[in-house]
């Protein structure tokens, strides 16, 4: 989601990043990517609770022992299939001690300190060994890696027969602003999402997933893609004050990621909207919304 986790890949233009909902890599802020991350988790409980509910039912429940979380982040997945399986153990594995850290605080707060463990290692290099598994999830975090080939394959290599590989990708960054904010031109975020359409690693550029599950010896059980659609104020959205939480971590990333690119306009419009109070800042605005979606493989060794 989400992992979520996964919204951080989007915004990190200056140095690799994966959202889940998770990452992998070093990062200058890992405090505000724990924080977005942490937001989007609060955000998106709803969808979710509806992937991994799915993801139940495409397996054998009773069979699912061991998780692996590839590429954890700050555990946004690794909590949500500990609650989901109950009868499973769950290994976060993640390159940052940093978030490790965060997973382990939450596994403890959340009861789960039992069947939650962190395994501190980069999954772009030769895995640790492990106890095979019955599923591996890999939110936003595949497409970071350098050699997705090799993750695939040993992801292959680590499940038991019958496990499931469960491939979740951001299909585009997150719309949160109305088309007119109040101040400067409208348009912003249509802008916005053309700058990070251009840039290098802008965190969306991923392969449809099943011809390579496929050629790793995957039977591709299943594809589907999740719409997420939250105006502030409806039934199932979260307080307006936490949407616009997240759009000001959001788009603070955004606001240094594109610094320099954004033209004089749009950044003293994104400084505006930042601010920490006033007429158009995000933290007392009630016209917010998340909408995006994400695509989901499912293969089975």
């Amino acid at each position: 989601m989400p992992s979520a986790h996964a919204l951080p890949s989007l915004v990190s233009m200056n140095h690799r990043r994966s959202p889940s909902e998770h990452t992998h890599h070093t990062h200058p802020d890992p405090g505000g990517l724990a924080e977005l991350l942490d937001l989007d988790a609060t955000i998106l409980s709803g969808y979710l609770s509806e992937l991994t509910q799915w993801v139940r039912q495409l397996g054998r429940p009773a069979r699912v022992r061991r998780i692996l979380d590839l590429g954890a982040g700050t555990g946004t997945g690794t909590i949500a299939l500990a609650h989901r399986f109950s009868n499973a153990h769950v290994v976060a594995l993640d390159r940052s001690e940093h978030m490790l850290h965060t997973i382990r605080s939450k596994a403890l707060t959340s009861g789960l300190a039992d069947r939650i463990s962190t395994i501190e290692a980069d999954a772009t290099a030769p895995w640790p060994p492990i106890t095979p598994v019955d599923l591996i999830w890999a939110a936003s975090s595949l497409h970071e890696m350098p050699d997705a080939k090799a993750v695939i394959a040993n992801a292959h290599a680590s499940l038991t027969p019958g496990g499931l590989f469960v491939v979740v990708e951001m299909d585009a960054p997150p719309r949160l602003l109305p088309h007119d904010v109040g101040v400067g031109s409208p348009g912003l975020e249509e802008r916005i999402h053309a700058l990070l359409a251009g840039s290098f690693n802008s965190g969306n550029s991923h392969p449809a997933w099943g011809e390579p599950l496929q050629r790793a010896g995957f039977e591709l059980l299943a594809t589907r893609t999740f719409t997420i659609d939250l105006p502030a104020g409806s039934t199932h959205a979260p307080h307006p004050s936490t949407i616009g939480r997240y759009a000001r971590v959001y788009l603070q990333q955004v606001r240094r990621g594109l610094a320099g690119r954004l033209s004089g306009e749009d950044a003293a419009t994104l400084d505006i909207l930042l601010a920490d109070s006033g007429q158009h800042c995000l933290l007392e605005r009630t016209d917010l919304r998340v909408s995006g979606s994400r695509t989901v493989w499912v293969g089975r060794r």
